[in-house]
């Protein structure tokens, strides 16, 4: 077997510096396109920071509105109903106001109809008549009393159903928490090249050098057989 040690160390140093730049080219690119991926997922975990910060907020705003209003619906139906309170007592003061001076009537015209009763039938008529008003009069009043007392309660159940619906629409606003938006998925690195692929490449080189050594050698030594038979050919022609 006829071996170049020229051309098998010429290809050695080549493969190997190929194959050691080809790995430190592979390794920096996995590292960089690691990095890349990364940035990406932090980037990803910011925005999705960002966005639970930014519900909270309006959730919380939206919290603080909603207690805003249920305080003013229950000052708002705290003052209508204490209106309607002031209204229907109002109508009980003036009927009685009215009841006073319909028995300061009552009284005077008990009286003027006992003083004349002398006058016989006439007077018995008029103080009947007196006190028949009186009491249309007591009857109507009442009516109206009652019918202003239940209009009044009425009004303040339309009033209570109203706060009811207007707490209920407010509660629309927060009966949901905000949702929270899904994690980004782990990220998935790429794996670089490794210490057995840089030994099996080196021997690879090895192996290449070796072959092209032993290629050189040959080719070497059959040009050197035909060198040597043309030597000897022309020699013989010579003499």
């Amino acid at each position: 077997m006829f071996f170049d040690p020229y051309t098998a160390g010429v290809s050695l140093g080549v493969g190997l510096i190929q194959n050691v730049l080809g790995h430190n080219q592979k390794k920096e690119a996995a590292e960089l396109q690691n990095e890349q991926i990364a940035a990406a997922y932090r980037h990803k975990l910011k925005i999705q920071q960002s966005q639970i910060i930014r519900d909270d907020n309006i959730y919380n705003l939206k919290k603080q509105s909603y207690r805003d209003k249920l305080f003013n619906l229950d000052q708002t139906t705290q003052a209508a109903y204490e209106q309607e309170d002031l209204r229907l007592n109002e109508l009980f003061k003036q009927a009685a106001f009215a009841r006073q001076g319909e028995n300061i009537q009552l009284a005077k015209g008990l009286g003027a109809a006992q003083a004349s009763r002398s006058r016989g039938q006439s007077a018995r008529r008029a103080e009947a008549m007196t006190m028949g008003a009186f009491g249309r009069n007591q009857a109507v009043r009442a009516e109206q009393l009652f019918t202003s007392k239940l209009a009044s309660q009425m009004r303040k159940d339309t009033i209570q159903r109203n706060t009811a619906a207007a707490r209920k629409a407010a509660y629309a606003d927060v009966a949901y928490a905000p949702v929270r938006p899904i994690a980004p998925l782990e990220p998935t690195f790429v794996s670089g090249p490794s210490g057995m692929d840089l030994f099996g490449g080196l021997l690879g080189a090895a192996g290449s050098a070796f072959s092209a050594g032993a290629a050189q050698g040959t080719a070497n030594q059959q040009l050197k057989s035909k060198n040597t038979i043309r030597d000897g050919s022309v020699a013989s022609k010579g003499n």
